[in-house]
């Protein structure tokens, strides 16, 4: 709206009561489970396909990056349009095994064109700026006993069960835990077994054994999807509380909620590394019948 040539008031219109309504709950529900990406087939793969539910777009590009730093590559190696089809679901489909890639889309929507990570991404770069492209079937085969990993049996009945809560940091960041230093305050070194602390002639448990040595049969673990206010790129394994680099936080500020948080990785650049400690991490405790 105009009131003169020097002032202009603009009204954002709110688009809740549409998304709401039955008539577009009839024109855009969409009940696959194929968003994100898949590819044509388990083993050896040859083609990449991406999907995502963006019904109020006019206009999506898929862009790939070798690298999940944009400081360290800037720009996309390759960028493809994608084409709306039922549903609202954009998809593209790349005929290359794009596994280990790193990718976001550049959505034009009413509040303009931005580039965006996919939210149905499973893992990502550093600080969660790229998701990462991902072939599970692939990733599991590389981890020794996953295949045949199962969680232990705790009683008959839910009441059953002992409920420990934990924050995957807290657990091993104190240097007396003896938790390898540069696995501390990671799933990795929540994962490490056989660690102690002696003072005079009393020995206690730390970490995964203190755990087990409570005898607890499940422990909740605070949120560990990739949150948004540790910045990953200044990870450390010490106890320093100084803002720059004590990496703590409790972690309810989802970033991206289907990925793994990359401070509580050794190598939060690399978006496999997260997925195959976190895993190893589980089977750690699964060994300890620790659900």
């Amino acid at each position: 709206y105009k009131f003169d040539k020097e002032h202009e008031d603009t009204i954002v219109p709110n688009y809740v009561p549409l998304f709401n309504s039955k008539e577009f709950e009839d024109l855009y529900t969409y009940t696959g489970n194929d968003l994100g990406v898949t590819f044509d087939k388990d083993l050896n793969p040859t083609s990449t396909t991406f999907k995502v539910w963006a019904p109020t777009s006019s206009k999506l590009v898929l862009n790939v990056y070798n690298d999940g730093d944009p400081l360290k590559e800037a720009n996309p190696v390759s960028t493809y349009e994608m084409t709306k089809g039922e549903k609202g679901v954009w998809a593209h489909t790349v005929n290359e095994n794009l596994h280990g890639k790193y990718y976001t889309y550049t959505v034009t929507n009413s509040v303009g064109t931005n580039e965006v990570v996919d939210p149905y991404a499973k893992s990502a770069g550093i600080n969660g700026i790229r998701g990462m492209i991902v072939d599970f079937n692939k990733v599991n085969s590389e981890i020794a006993g996953w295949s045949t990993d199962s969680r232990p049996e705790f009683g008959t009945n839910g009441t059953d069960a002992s409920i420990y809560e934990i924050h995957v940091r807290d657990m091993t960041i104190d240097p007396d835990s003896n938790v390898t230093k540069e696995k501390r305050g990671t799933f990795a070194g929540l994962a490490e077994k056989g660690t102690s602390y002696t003072k005079g002639d009393v020995t206690v448990s730390t970490g995964l054994d203190h755990i087990k040595e409570l005898g607890v049969t499940h422990v909740q673990i605070l949120p560990f999807y990739d949150y948004n206010s540790v910045e990953e790129r200044n990870v450390s394994t010490d106890m320093s509380m100084e803002v720059e680099n004590s990496n703590y936080n409790w972690g309810y500020d989802p970033l991206n909620y289907n990925v793994l948080e990359g401070s509580y990785s050794t190598n939060p650049y690399d978006g496999l590394t997260r997925i195959k400690e976190f895993k190893e991490m589980v089977m750690a405790m699964h060994s300890y019948g620790i659900n």
